[in-house]
């Protein structure tokens, strides 16, 4: 009987002990550290070349708030490592001085950049959010979710366009180009962009208008082709764009090319339009 009594103690206790285990790790691995570990687990799959999209069982578009808090982390987090050679570089005066992270694969922005593009459309409840952190330090991690979240994200794209920073309006237009969804929509941003007078802007557009090949190409462009060569004096890469969003949407864009090109006096504008007229043919012969 006393055997029996202290196996039934022992079990009850191992039972107590495992029972609080499991309550202790609930309790500590919150919703955002679960999704954490699972995002770093993949990002980490995939730099292995070998993707575990299996991996990752708690993103759902209900983790955006938790996303956008780690985007808007400027600074990454110093490792166990890190903060041990720190130490140890300090109280050695320097005389021992032990190689740190290069880039912290657990980097709160790098986790939600792989989320984000995991969502993709299911995350647009974060572009009005994201639409606001194009002025912050990390501006690039904020473009690059709008892009992964696709053609939701033309809403932010529509409100870049008519911002009073030149750098801004550029970023409509790259996005609408990135993107590349919604021809009529994306075109009808783009369209106020190409007259902007801001010369970077207007050639963020005609190349994203490139994207966007159709029927209504020539009667955009057109007009517009023998004004390029006042971006020369800007900068010689702008008037290329144009030359080329025509020879991608244009059917007859190699009489429009030719013409421009015998009417022009600018030669630095003519050698453009020789290249775009090259870059057809290559478009053609492929």
């Amino acid at each position: 009987m006393k055997q029996t009594h202290k196996k039934r103690l022992l079990l009850a206790t191992l039972t107590v002990v495992i029972a609080s285990t499991i309550a202790v790790s609930v309790q500590y691995f919150t919703p955002e550290q679960r999704l954490q570990r699972e995002m770093l687990a993949y990002v980490r799959s995939i730099a292995r070349r070998d993707p575990r999209p299996d991996l990752v069982r708690s993103l759902s578009p209900a983790s955006v708030p938790i996303l956008l808090k780690w985007l808007r982390q400027t600074d990454p987090q110093p490792t166990m490592r890190d903060r041990l050679a720190d130490f140890i570089r300090r109280a050695t005066f320097r005389k021992i001085d032990l190689d740190s992270s290069e880039r912290y694969s657990d980097y709160p922005p790098t986790l939600a950049s792989f989320a984000f593009a995991f969502l993709g459309t299911n995350a647009a409840s974060a572009v009005p959010h994201l639409a606001e952190l194009p002025r912050a330090p990390k501006a690039e991690d904020a473009r690059s979710a709008l892009i992964a979240i696709g053609a939701p994200s033309l809403s932010a794209a529509a409100k870049f366009s008519h911002d009073s920073n030149p750098n801004i309006r550029e970023l409509g237009a790259f996005l609408v180009g990135s993107i590349g969804e919604n021809h009529h929509r994306s075109v009808a941003i783009l369209l106020p962009l190409l007259d902007d007078p801001d010369a970077d802007v207007r050639s963020e557009a005609y190349a994203a208008l490139a994207e966007f090949p159709g029927p209504d190409t020539e009667q955009i462009l057109l007009p517009r082709l023998p004004n390029l060569s006042r971006d020369l004096s800007e900068n010689p890469m702008h008037a290329p764009t144009a030359a080329y969003a025509l020879h991608t949407g244009s059917t007859n864009a190699l009489l429009h090319l030719t013409d421009a090109c015998i009417q022009s006096t600018n030669h630095h504008f003519r050698a453009y339009l020789l290249a775009a007229l090259a870059a057809r043919d290559d478009q053609h012969d492929l």
